[in-house]
């Protein structure tokens, strides 16, 4: 039938709205031929982006930039800072932005201006190396800004 080879390269996905929730069916879930032939990243990225429309995240395109695996909840707000002590967030908020990355004497490490959407960003590649102590990730959006401290060892 050909499931071993989407058209496009691209999986074949529905859902229906049922009450309040959605249903959804994802092809690609049949066997590991249709996962093989996508390769493992590209098959995940797809389900991953498939469970978020289910759940309703509507502002998420199936086919995003996110580049890291999301072991965290996405936040109402759209704006999504990494867990623990990892210096990243994930944007899904449209619009534009501006991402700051602070050492705590206000010195300027990093700073990123987009209106990309949904976007994320990992700052561990800046501060490898780093001296240890705390830094401020900063993030502003028109109408909001929030911040999230993190430590360096």
């Amino acid at each position: 039938m050909g499931y071993d080879n989407p058209p496009g390269g691209y999986p074949a996905s529905w859902s229906f709205p049922a009450g309040k929730g959605t249903i959804g069916y994802f092809m690609e879930g049949h066997d590991l031929n249709i996962m093989n032939s996508m390769t493992t990243p590209v098959w995940d990225r797809f389900f991953r982006q498939f469970l978020y429309s289910v759940a309703g995240y509507d502002t998420i395109p199936l086919i995003s930039a996110v580049k890291t695996d999301l072991g965290f909840r996405l936040q109402a707000s759209g704006i999504t800072f990494h867990p623990s002590d990892a210096p990243g967030v994930l944007i899904t908020r449209p619009g534009m932005h501006t991402v700051s990355l602070l050492a705590m004497n206000a010195r300027k490490l990093k700073e990123v201006r987009s209106g990309a959407s949904p976007v994320d960003y990992d700052f561990g590649s800046d501060l490898r190396g780093a001296e240890s102590g705390v830094y401020v990730l900063r993030v502003s959006l028109p109408g909001m800004e929030t911040s999230k401290r993190f430590l360096v060892k």
